[in-house]
């Protein structure tokens, strides 16, 4: 039975995308009024994750007529995060930034119990719609796949063609600005990943620089840190970069990453401001010193700072080549809102 569940959650994922392919002002029209309403409602709501979690039950509806509207249906999870992954790679920008919407729900392990119309009152507005008229649901179906198609937006970074404009202040400035926007932990792990890439590129070792995902845990994706630096396919340097006053709660995290990924260093890149008694010599041996490894606790602008007063125009230039690369990838970032974000601050520094 648990593999007729998946199937049916392929089989509604399939369908979801194939709708948004198919989608046309013309098979949206055959959604009645009142449903329409409805659904514009739900879409108008900053709620981004009622958004693909309705185009997901309602093509589950379509390949499983007889499920209850009001259930979380099973293989709910991991489809949710397989349908954003979808969604972002095609460009869409309705769900915002939602990885996977069932864990922002509430939803975990036995939702047998859960009822959207209750939980949910602007998701469960449409689904009890549906459910009361079931001729809706083609109707509904293909003109919430239209709104997702028509959020269709080319994903585009601009950047200075001649390296001259790259000079060390306009690039440090460049540097303040993507680290004092919000983005979730985004500008600050892909500018240390793409600084580190571009000054190994500049001194022509073969060192190869990984990073994943900011919202993914280390754990999942069987990382030592948020960035990795590896030569001749071994694990050389680990980052743990953040931005958050906390992180120091997590201690035990580092040193149990270190003996798995047989680790002898491990540098946490953080905000100073943030971590005074921490970022200092006298709070590091307190907290480290008894620990018997070596950790070493940087302060993210700084370390920043020297990266950068290491390159060349070039070597500048490249780091901003790659870090468009970085953002554009809709497996590591490919949010519309940051990108715009990068955009202005690479024109506004760089005279793009």
């Amino acid at each position: 039975m648990g593999n007729d569940n998946k199937q049916y959650a392929d089989d509604a994922i399939d369908l979801a995308i194939d709708a948004i392919k198919q989608a046309c002002a013309e098979t949206a029209s055959e959604c009645n009024e009142i449903l329409r309403s409805k659904i514009d409602f739900l879409l108008n709501h900053k709620t981004n994750s009622d958004k693909p979690a309705l185009l997901f039950l309602l093509a589950y509806q379509k390949v499983r007529p007889s499920w209850d509207m009001r259930r979380v249906p099973p293989s709910w999870r991991p489809g949710d995060k397989k349908l954003c992954t979808e969604l972002t790679e095609m460009s869409l920008t309705l769900h915002g930034n939602i990885t996977s919407y069932g864990e922002n729900m509430g939803i975990k392990g036995d939702a047998s119990g859960y009822d959207f119309f209750e939980r949910r009152p602007n998701l469960g507005a449409v689904l009890r719609e549906v459910d009361d008229n079931p001729s809706s649901l083609d109707g509904g179906l293909a003109y919430l796949a239209y709104r997702f198609k028509k959020s269709y937006k080319k994903l585009e970074i601009h950047l200075e063609e001649n390296s001259s404009g790259f000079v060390f202040c306009n690039m440090m400035k460049l540097i303040d600005d993507l680290l004092r926007v919000p983005s979730n932990g985004h500008f600050p792990q892909f500018l240390i990943a793409s600084l580190l890439e571009a000054l190994y590129e500049q001194l022509r070792v073969d060192y190869r620089v990984i990073t994943h995902h900011p919202n993914a845990s280390d754990k999942s994706d069987n990382c030592a840190g948020d960035v990795e630096v590896f030569s001749d396919g071994n694990l050389n340097e680990a980052y743990e970069v953040t931005v958050r006053p906390d992180w120091a709660n997590r201690t035990q995290d580092l040193l149990k990453k270190m003996a798995k990924f047989q680790l002898k260093q491990y540098t946490v890149l953080c905000v100073a401001r943030d971590n005074i008694d921490l970022t200092s010599t006298d709070g590091q041996k307190k907290l480290f010193g008894k620990l018997g490894q070596d950790i070493a606790v940087v302060d993210l602008h700084s370390f920043c700072y020297t990266l950068n007063g290491m390159l060349s125009l070039r070597g500048r230039q490249r780091c901003t080549e790659i870090l468009r690369e970085y953002l554009l990838n809709k497996k590591l970032c490919g949010v519309p809102a940051l990108i715009e974000k990068a955009n202005l601050i690479f024109r506004d520094n760089l005279e793009v």
